[in-house]
């Protein structure tokens, strides 16, 4: 028995729009509108994500104590598009 004591999730924003993570999905809050939108699901256990030039990665990894892989998820979408 035991528990891991880190912290699965991240945050980053983009264009006004804010992106986090849970467990195995990537969701989008558009603060215009209060609006939380599922971007993404994994197959595999996220442990955070990063936007680097307008390109959101997500972190996975097989344990949570392992180094984490980046794997590109996509281009951000532009706050027009969430409307």
């Amino acid at each position: 028995n035991g528990y891991w004591v880190g912290n699965f999730s991240d945050i980053a924003e983009y264009d006004g729009i804010l992106y986090f993570n849970g467990e195995k999905n990537i969701y989008i809050f558009d603060p215009r509108y209060k609006t939380v939108t599922e971007y993404f699901e994994s197959d595999s256990q996220l442990y955070g994500l990063y936007i680097e030039d307008g390109i959101l990665y997500g972190l996975t990894a097989d344990k949570p104590n392992n180094t984490p892989t980046p794997v590109r998820i996509g281009e951000c979408p532009s706050a027009e598009f969430l409307c």
